[in-house]
């Protein structure tokens, strides 16, 4: 073939438009080295398809996106004056060029922003879907606050009250940055992110457990990324290289990072003459327009927990310790504990242990009519679905172990119930425990 018929019959603009439509950067780049031609084309405008891609990737944040990249004073030095932090890159700016490393970091934090969209719509928008269903508009508001958040994390990283010795006016200069840094933002732009704030304080609840809402307030320092992680993990303890969790465990908050988030908020707010969203507040609120089955009740006893609820699609966040299901007396037998907690251990807070939960209605026991009515696609109340999981998750181990070769003795009359085993090592070896107790009756309560 002649080298004038291999030519693509197309102009460098119509080859623009192709290239400018590439949902990545990476696609884009395979196209530059599939054809010169494309390569050509692209040298005509390398700016504009390079913005427009850019968009592709983040959508209509990308003015919020590029700001988190651009920003000069990721060092936060305390002395930095707060109105030329609040100036510097702003939002409005057009960055002449996109860097290579740069478009690796949009995409980073393209996939960020869009994994805590996922689970702030399954939280709070609809607890029936793992994926995001917010509006379009709905989107917007999050995304455009939480890049914020993350540039507000970048500025005032965790690691700052050790990079500069503490003095007496040190909170007092972070304050006025602070503040600076959140007084750009429209009031109810503003409002907005404190919700997509509260949101990422939720998700550290687990932290919460061990320490106390100041600590929480610390770890916010971490940003969105932290945040993920502690709840990916059910743990703070993933943020040792972040952060310094002797701070955690002995309570006290560190130099710097005292009212890292709340208080520069509630005077900004105050300067406008606006309340601000109290710390517990929803973080549904000036984000979201309509949340799905915020009126729902338990399948079983009509409780209207609506979004508390627990369906097939989050049965994965049940907030127990699967080996504390097991019934009370049987977690005392030792001839049963090694096995049941190592299996516990590998499901618990992974993937795997929805799927447990949702085999667990095949496995309804035919003692007492009292299940008969539980189906695996109904949406149960903490209350109820921890009752389901208790009378259950014994015969489904009683399975398991069957399934590796173990022949049951002979059944103890006493069943789970049997109050011998911890106690007498003998009985726990000659009699099986995993079964019901004779003429068992579960009642309906």
């Amino acid at each position: 073939m002649r080298p004038s018929e291999q030519r693509l019959p197309l102009n460098h603009d119509i080859l623009g438009c192709i290239m400018a439509s590439s949902p990545d950067f990476d696609t884009l780049h395979s196209s530059l080295l599939i054809c010169k031609i494309f390569y050509s084309a692209f040298r005509t405008r390398p700016k504009g398809i390079t913005w427009e891609v850019a968009h592709n990737v983040v959508g209509s944040t990308l003015p919020q996106a590029l700001r988190v990249l651009k920003y000069p004073y990721g060092d936060n030095t305390p002395e930095s004056e707060p109105l030329a932090m609040a100036a510097a890159s702003p939002e409005s700016s057009i960055p002449d060029s996109i860097t290579a490393q740069e478009k690796h970091a949009l995409t980073e934090n393209s996939e960020l922003i869009q994994a805590l969209e996922d689970i702030y719509s399954f939280t709070n928008k609809d607890r029936t879907s793992k994926t995001s269903v917010l509006t379009h508009l709905e989107t917007l508001r999050f995304r455009r606050a939480m890049y914020r958040f993350l540039l507000y994390s970048k500025i005032f990283p965790s690691t700052a009250y050790i990079q500069f010795p503490f003095d007496d006016l040190l909170p007092h200069r972070l304050l006025k940055q602070r503040m600076a840094i959140l007084d750009v933002y429209p009031t109810e732009e503003l409002l907005e992110l404190s919700s997509a704030v509260e949101f990422v304080r939720s998700m550290l609840d687990v932290a919460k457990k061990y320490s106390g809402d100041d600590l929480n307030e610390f770890l916010l320092s971490t940003g969105p990324s932290g945040a993920l992680m502690v709840w990916n993990n059910w743990n703070y303890y993933v943020l040792e290289d972040r952060v310094d969790l002797e701070f955690v465990e002995e309570e006290v908050i560190p130099p710097g990072m005292v009212d890292y988030f709340s208080t520069p908020l509630q005077k900004v707010l105050e300067e406008r003459n606006v309340l601000p969203q109290s710390t517990g507040s929803p973080t549904s609120k000036y984000i979201l327009d309509q949340v799905n089955g915020e009126n729902d009740c338990c399948s079983q006893c009509g409780a209207p927990d609506g979004l508390k609820l627990y369906c097939e699609a989050n049965w994965h966040r049940f907030p127990s310790r699967l080996r504390n299901l097991l019934k009370v007396n049987l977690r005392s037998n030792t001839t049963i504990q090694h096995s049941f907690f190592e299996k516990a251990l590998k499901l618990e807070y992974s993937a795997e242990l929805g799927e447990l939960y949702g085999d667990l209605f095949t496995l309804r026991n035919d003692t007492t009519p009292v299940f008969d009515a539980w189906k695996r696609s109904g949406s149960y109340c903490r209350r109820c679905l921890s009752r389901f999981f208790d009378e259950h998750i014994w015969i489904w181990f009683l399975n398991e172990r069957v399934k590796e070769g173990w022949t049951p003795p002979e059944n103890c009359p006493d069943g789970f119930d049997c109050r011998l085993q911890g106690k007498d090592r003998a009985h726990e070896e000659e009699k099986n425990h995993l079964c019901f107790p004779v003429n068992y009756v579960l009642s309906s309560n």
